[in-house]
């Protein structure tokens, strides 16, 4: 059992197409799109009520990272805003906030993924929640992910359709390309509002 403190996406339209993604690249997973600030703690950390406020901050996406091992092959969206120092509590691990989008044992997928995530311009805005604790036990099924999915919304927006069955039965070009697709719809929404932004 494990604790951790964790920033979840504000913004509805972010939120769903990267709970999307995140789904639809590993079906498994359990949390919704967030980027973990302190942990693993064996126990529920008290420090909460003195941390500062990051309610409604604006994060920005940085494009994309990855991490390997031995045994697990990682793909981040890199992420920073002001006061996420102020926040950070993962000592054994170095500063680099980010969003998960696979983090399991294909390397295959996640070197495709990758690559083909990398030719994007992966930059956009959203704003963070304050820090919130969550509680992880190996081999725990959680449905907070699967709860919070509206496969009418993504449909609706971006034109897949997908539902809990399909995704799991996704080849992996489908997977790779809606990922695509779905990310590419929050870059390009970030360019018009700049860009409309400009002509005012």
């Amino acid at each position: 059992m494990a604790y951790f403190g964790v920033c979840f996406i504000n913004d509805m339209h972010t939120r769903m197409l990267l709970n999307a993604a995140i789904m639809i690249c590993d079906p498994d997973e359990k949390l919704p799109a967030h980027i973990t600030v302190s942990g693993p703690h064996e126990s529920e950390p008290k420090y909460l009520p003195d941390l500062p406020s990051v309610e409604g901050q604006k994060v920005s996406v940085l494009g994309l990272g990855r991490f390997r091992s031995d045994r697990q092959a990682t793909v981040f969206l890199h992420c920073g805003f002001p006061s996420i120092r102020e926040v950070w509590r993962k000592k054994h691990f170095g500063f680099n906030p980010h969003i998960t989008l696979y983090d399991g044992g294909d390397f295959i997928f996640s070197d495709k993924l990758f690559n083909k995530l990398i030719k994007e311009r992966l930059f956009f805005n959203f704003t963070s929640s304050d820090v919130r604790i969550r509680q992880s036990i190996k081999g725990q099924k959680r449905l907070e992910l699967a709860l919070e999915m509206d496969f009418n919304y993504i449909k609706k927006t971006t034109g897949i359709d997908v539902s809990l069955s399909k995704i799991k039965k996704l080849n992996e070009i489908q997977r790779i390309s809606y990922t695509t697709k779905l990310l590419r719809n929050l870059a390009e929404r970030a360019r018009e509002s700049i860009f409309a932004n400009e002509q005012h």
